[in-house]
């Protein structure tokens, strides 16, 4: 079973900031006998994030994208993976709710970009983030007539790692 790793943001094309969740993603998949085959960075660009999906798509069997699915503008995994796969985004009430309990604790209104964190993909399980206001997405899909797992996870290091314990970890030991 091949997988692929895609980081995006484009700060991580910079001098400035490293991949290092790659690094702990390959430990943790080849530990369970899960070869990654390719790692790629992508900037903030829908129509390149779409283009790397779809490549990444037609070569593994496992999808990990890293980041992205935070509240600003250039924030578009879920809608490049939407468009790389036809699918529809739907806004999830629960998830809604908990983002303004969140902001409540801190005693703010919930800014209106801060909702787009709570769009689901058609198809997909949220994967709870303790950690962070994003949380992952997990899609068991079909691409070109191949069955593909997919996981969108926050890039934050932070918030990365401990999800992808948790919530991939113990998906992807079902595969293998």
């Amino acid at each position: 079973m091949k997988s692929e790793i895609v980081a995006v943001g484009s700060e991580m094309l910079t001098p400035h900031r490293q991949d290092t969740n790659s690094l702990y993603l390959t430990q943790q998949l080849n530990s369970i006998g899960i070869a990654v085959a390719f790692k790629t960075i992508v900037g903030d660009r829908r129509k390149d994030l779409v283009s790397a999906i779809r490549t990444a798509l037609g070569r593994v069997d496992v999808l990990i994208l890293m980041g992205g699915l935070g509240p600003t503008e250039d924030d578009l995994t879920r809608e490049a993976v939407a468009d790389a796969l036809s699918l529809t985004l739907r806004r999830d009430a629960t998830q809604v709710a908990a983002l303004h309990a969140r902001a409540a604790t801190w005693r703010i209104p919930i800014p209106q970009n801060n909702l787009k964190q709570a769009d689901v993909l058609e198809g997909a399980v949220l994967l709870p983030n303790p950690n962070g206001s994003a949380p992952g997405l997990f899609l068991d899909s079909t691409f070109e007539s191949y069955r593909k797992r997919i996981f969108l996870i926050p890039g934050p290091p932070h918030e990365c790692c401990p999800l992808f314990d948790t919530e991939c970890l113990p998906r992807l030991r079902e595969l293998v």
